[in-house]
């Protein structure tokens, strides 16, 4: 899988036209996804430190849906602050809090 969000929202868009040709009654739950992948990637660009990529999905997102956009802006905004901490931080903070911390995902990966 890419890296490249801009390169995945190209693909998203390529597989979501033929789905629109293929399955037509879905078409409000396609709409409704495809603003669920563009913050989703908007979001992905900002933590990667790509500001030109969010800039246009996120734009993007305004056009589509000035409404949604707007309600969503806080949480993407919490979303990139949490992912911009650094690991060394966060851990801290939970020591602090008595927080269990969860084990690295390659642990859990590792040991199935």
């Amino acid at each position: 899988m890419s890296s490249d969000v801009m390169q995945m929202f190209r693909s998203y868009e390529i597989v979501l036209a033929e789905f629109r040709e293929k399955y037509p009654l879905f078409g409000s739950d396609l709409n409704a996804h495809l603003l669920d992948t563009i913050n989703g990637l908007a979001v992905r660009a900002l933590i990667q430190g790509r500001p030109s990529a969010a800039w246009y999905l996120s734009k993007k997102l305004f056009v589509l849906e000035p409404r949604t956009a707007i309600s969503r802006l806080p949480h993407t905004l919490n979303v990139c602050c949490r992912g911009l901490v650094p690991r060394w931080i966060k851990i801290r903070v939970k020591r602090r809090r008595n927080a269990e911390s969860r084990p690295l995902y390659e642990k859990i990966y590792l040991e199935r």
